[in-house]
């Protein structure tokens, strides 16, 4: 008996489930503007560098989308050690609908912002296609044992949902992925599973969602080879790379020693205070006295008795 109640109790609670918020999940993606298709492809370079093209496919009713798109991409990020790393991302080209675009780039703290469309020109409502293509530098990781590109590929900045996505890793020839990669969906810091494999070769790696994504979810795609492939960077480029990107940083940094430095100098020269001793009154009586202490006497006595004060009647 206690079986079929709680068999009953299940069957009930997937009744409500589907009733309520499934609907709510199919009208989200009728009725309001979504990203029908996300497809991202990413190619390693054996210089470093990392050639990324999305291809968002969006559906658009005047709502949120009226001229165009914003793209954030994560392109500064903060190591252990406080140092900035910066991904120089450089933007090679934007089109929508098979046709260039117009845009515009600016960085917006760790991110960097496309925003994509021209402010004189509403978009006709429907779906369209953007294609964006960038590259970035000093995104590779180079570990002990093996090499990595690990990228946020579906970035969670978006508010939309996005029916389907697709992400391709590229490798130089040369490389072999083997069982060295993972691949997380979800919001950010989830590691959900989400997503299936396309095919997978030596050098190549496609995978999908299985399920569409709400707005702040998307996925992370790693993927490792073998050492050797791509170049390290040696110690002197490294020290490079940073000491660029960490510029503005060390300038201020300097610029605080050396004022501290300049006002330190100064309270040693003329702003120290001299040593303190024992503090002794000094007195000395006036050269001429208005009045003698019998005068003095006289008024306060006349003050203290309301009368008119007059000094005449004392010596002087």
């Amino acid at each position: 008996m206690r079986r079929i109640l709680s068999f009953g109790l299940s069957l009930l609670m997937v009744a409500v489930f589907v009733g309520f918020f499934v609907p709510d999940l199919a009208r989200a993606q009728t009725t309001d503007e979504t990203i029908r298709d996300y497809q991202v492809d990413i190619t390693v370079n054996k210089d470093r560098s990392v050639d990324i093209t999305e291809t968002i496919t969006v559906r658009v009713l005047g709502q949120e989308i009226k001229r165009g798109i914003l793209r954030d991409i994560p392109s500064r990020y903060r190591r252990n050690d406080g140092l900035i790393v910066d991904l120089n991302l450089e933007v090679t080209g934007v089109e929508r609908d098979g046709q260039r675009e117009t845009y515009i780039v600016s960085q917006e703290g760790r991110y960097t912002r496309i925003r994509i469309g021209d402010a004189n020109v509403m978009l006709e409502h429907g779906v369209h296609t953007y294609r964006i293509s960038y590259r970035v530098q000093d995104s590779i990781g180079f570990f002990d044992e093996y090499d990595e590109i690990c990228w946020n590929a579906i970035g969670d900045e978006w508010d939309f949902w996005i029916n389907a996505a697709t992400v391709s890793v590229t490798l130089p020839p040369e490389a072999v992925i083997g069982t060295q990669f993972a691949i997380y969906t979800g919001a950010s810091g989830e590691r959900g599973s989400d997503y299936e494999i396309v095919s997978k070769t030596d050098n190549r790696l496609v995978v999908r969602s299985t399920k569409p994504f709400a707005p702040g979810q998307g996925m992370t795609v790693a993927v490792g080879w073998q050492k050797g492939v791509v170049p390290s960077p040696t110690k002197a480029e490294r020290s490079e790379a940073l000491l660029r990107d960490n510029i503005p940083t060390m300038v201020l940094a300097l610029g605080v020693l050396v004022l501290g430095g300049w006002l330190y100098f100064a309270w040693r020269r003329v702003g120290k205070d001299p040593k303190g001793g024992a503090i002794i009154p000094r007195y000395r009586a006036v050269a001429r006295p208005v009045a003698s202490p019998c005068q003095l006497h006289h008024g306060h006595r006349q003050l203290h008795d309301r009368q008119p004060v007059h000094l005449h009647g004392c010596p002087h």
